[in-house]
């Protein structure tokens, strides 16, 4: 395919004002974001079906605006694009104080980045892509104090954002390389933990949880039982609400990643929000404990 094509629409889209091109690396953000419009055709996303109503053309640009590689394009109106652009970050319904960032990174492999708000000062978990529209709407919820990086591979630009609000980076030392700038990483863990969160902070703790590499860390808010997970587990597209590991994409140890999983049976969350991997809440502790037996049992561990 000649370089000047690869932003046409693929042929697998349905014909109308939003449309997927070539660039598509499959990353399923779209997917989740607006399932009802975009799915997966052909090993990339696609347009499966046109937005009728506006608050279909808002879901439908908030996927757009989270396309790590401005895969989608849309002749749609400004004002629902606008519309789109206001929502971010956006509440993760349920979940007090937790909002997802969009605007994901093709630094980060379009890894998800994550926003709490906080009396003790927010949290942005992993990294979103740098964007001024995003930036302002960061401010309005009153700025980041703290980022922390689950691992090395979903950091984006952390600086940037680090440099634009004075925030102070957290990540596991063994993460840290200077190709990345983690380097220059204010906190840097060292051992196993758990880790109590800088300033006392009771409300959010620091897990280790080797596997998917080795200093790899989530984070729990606890007051909105949120794990947020990185790249150690996520809900699973097919079969579909399962909890898996990503055995393909294991830069340690997977027998490790296995072993932090069941860890997290000595934690209480509901919600699991990956940098990769879909995001979902569970129905109770009863569900969380089966949901993470099924894996373990899934990998033979059990």
């Amino acid at each position: 395919m000649q370089k000047n094509s690869v932003r046409q629409p693929r042929p697998e889209n349905v014909k109308g004002e939003f449309y997927v091109d070539h660039t598509c690396i499959d990353c399923d953000t779209c997917r989740w974001i607006a399932p009802d419009f975009y799915g997966r055709v052909g090993s990339k996303s696609a347009m499966t079906a046109q937005p009728q109503t506006d608050e279909e053309r808002i879901l439908s640009f908030q996927a757009l605006l989270s396309c790590p590689t401005y895969s989608i394009h849309s002749s749609g109106s400004k004002a629902d694009l606008k519309a789109a652009v206001d929502r971010y970050p956006e509440p993760v319904k349920g979940a007090e104080g937790v909002y997802y960032c969009g605007y994901n990174s093709e630094k980060s492999y379009g890894g998800s980045a994550w926003l709490v708000v906080r009396e003790g000062g927010n949290v942005m978990i992993d990294s979103p892509r740098f964007d001024p529209k995003l930036v302002k709407r960061v401010k309005a919820l009153g700025g980041v104090k703290y980022i922390f990086l689950t691992h090395r591979d979903d950091v984006a630009d952390h600086a940037m954002w680090a440099e634009e609000f004075g925030a102070q980076r957290i990540i596991h030392a063994s993460e840290c390389n200077s190709q990345q700038g983690t380097d220059k990483c204010e906190i840097k863990l060292e051992g196993e933990g758990p880790w109590n969160f800088p300033g006392g902070a009771d409300d959010l703790e620091i897990i280790h949880t080797p596997g998917h590499t080795f200093g790899h860390c989530v984070l729990l808010h606890k007051p909105s039982q949120a794990l947020f997970s990185g790249d150690h587990l996520a809900f699973s597209r097919d079969p579909p609400g399962q909890l898996r590991i990503f055995k393909d994409y294991n830069w340690y140890s997977v027998p490790k990643q296995v072993d932090s999983v069941r860890i997290l049976l000595n934690y209480d969350f509901l919600y699991v929000l990956p940098g990769h991997g879909r995001p979902r809440r569970m129905r109770d502790a009863a569900h969380r404990l089966q949901l993470i037996n099924d894996l373990l049992e899934h990998e033979g561990a059990l």
